[in-house]
């Protein structure tokens, strides 16, 4: 999200010298439309008061008490726990996201079981995920995510009184077109249907969560709903990531916007003589803004 005002020519016109006008209009070619978050979850990334700060300081904790799927990586524990020096996380071999079936085991729900199991008891069994977690933050977000659409349908699975006779559908892409419009509907993303019944809308690639199945369903990097199950309070509207088959501009849009780079060519070049630090970067690209 860019800050108000930014206008699309002056962010073309920004570019590092080191990179090639066509490599800037490449990256350009699948920009997606730009969704608003709401001000209360902005201002706990950007506020200066003390709950803020304390949000950002364990925010991929708050992430990860509200996330659907769990993530599944080999990483140097020793490292993670160095809170000395700059926080480093190492890891080792892929990245994977799980979702889990329906039904908890023993009883103890995780990640979007805490959706729907033991209601009376959500607010407890999130600030269970770990003991950084404040409960006024907890309720917070808890609030904000109802506009979330995948929070909204797996709160429903609380309406249904025989859960372990069905299964639901996630779709692996809700198919919109991103370049207009990337806030989904409940239905566009999700659907339950009873477990002795066929989804004949439902793709190949769409992912099937069983009651009991006693195996994980791994979401692919590819798929759409990715980001949006995994990171929340990121994609707080369940917007889509990146998938296979994002529709790019079309090319006549494409070369209009490589003239205007090029008219513009060397207006506000960010150059490495003029910062000694990322930080500094930074500001001198907001400058250029």
């Amino acid at each position: 999200m860019f800050a108000r005002g930014t206008s699309l020519y002056a962010l073309w016109c920004k570019k590092i010298p080191s990179r090639t006008t066509w490599f800037s209009l490449l990256q350009r070619s699948s920009v997606t439309f730009n969704t608003q978050c709401s001000n209360e979850l902005r201002d706990l990334f950007f506020g200066s008061s003390q709950m803020c700060l304390h949000f950002k300081a364990n925010s991929r904790t708050y992430n990860n008490a509200f996330a659907f799927t769990s993530f599944g990586v080999t990483y140097d524990k020793e490292l993670c726990r160095n809170e000395k020096n700059i926080y480093t996380f190492r890891v080792q071999g892929l990245v994977y996201h799980f979702l889990n079936d329906l039904i908890p085991k023993e009883g103890k729900g995780t990640n979007l079981q805490l959706y729907f199991h033991d209601i009376e008891n959500e607010v407890d069994n999130r600030l269970a995920v770990s003991d950084k977690l404040k409960q006024e933050l907890v309720l917070m977000i808890m609030k904000l995510l109802e506009v979330n659409p995948y929070s909204f349908f797996f709160r429903s699975l609380r309406e249904i009184p025989e859960l372990h006779d069905y299964k639901i559908i996630l779709r692996a892409d809700p198919g919109l077109d991103q370049r207009i419009y990337n806030v989904p509907t409940v239905d566009q993303v999700a659907a339950i249907w009873k477990d002795s019944d066929e989804c004949e809308e439902s793709q190949s690639r769409d992912i099937r969560v069983y009651p009991k199945s006693g195996r994980s369903q791994k979401i692919e990097y590819y798929y759409g709903c990715y980001d949006p199950l995994q990171y929340p309070l990121l994609f707080p509207r369940g917007e889509p990531g990146w998938h296979v088959g994002i529709k790019r501009k079309k090319l006549s849009e494409r070369i209009g916007s490589q003239k205007r780079m090029r008219l513009c060519e060397g207006e506000h070049m960010v150059h490495p003589s003029r910062v000694s630090s990322s930080t500094q970067l930074l500001q001198v690209e907001a400058e250029g803004m």
